[in-house]
Order: structure tokens, then C-alpha cells, then sequence
């Protein structure tokens, strides 16, 4: 799909450009990891399940991580991924 709505959490929802990833990225297993799912909510739900990382904790492990490394803008605040989350500061 051309755009993909992440929301596990309703206030928190992130909108992604799916196929703008796909086409930098080019491989799709940076991303999905587990090939028999498509959604990261198959397997990463709202808590951590054993040693299954939360949907935040593996959002923010892997895309935020991949963000910061690879985008000298992207800070790390809140409101970069969720621009309906107002700052705590």
C-alpha cells in the first residue's frame, strides 16, 4: 500500500509512507522481520508478551532507531512521529 496508518494505540497513531520506505529501504525484511506477517501488530501487541517487545517498544526500537541514524533532523521528540502528542516540557 501506498500510505499505512500504525495504530495500536489510538491517540498515538503514526502514518507511514509505505512505499516511500519500501523504495529507499529496497529490501522489506529491514522492516518486517517476521516473513509470515505483514502488520506488526500480528505479533507486537499493546504489552510486551514474554519475550515479545510491546508495539511501542518495537516501533521505537527499530523505526525511531533507523530514523535518528539515518536522518540528521530527526531528534527523537515525540511530536516528529505523533504530531498529535503535545510535549510534556
Amino acid at each position: 500500500p501506498e500510505e499505512v496508518v500504525l495504530q495500536v494505540y489510538p491517540k498515538r497513531q503514526v502514518t507511514l509512507d509505505h512505499q516511500g520506505h519500501a523504495r529507499r529501504i529496497g529490501n522489506c525484511q529491514v522492516c518486517h522481520h517476521m516473513p509470515d506477517s505483514e502488520k506488526c501488530s500480528d505479533c507486537h501487541g499493546a504489552k510486551r508478551d514474554g519475550d515479545t517487545p510491546s508495539f511501542r517498544e518495537a516501533m521505537h526500537y527499530r523505526c525511531k532507531n533507523c530514523h535518528m541514524k539515518t536522518n540528521k533532523k530527526v531528534k527523537g521528540a515525540c511530536q516528529e512521529c505523533h504530531p498529535n502528542v503535545r510535549s510534556s516540557k
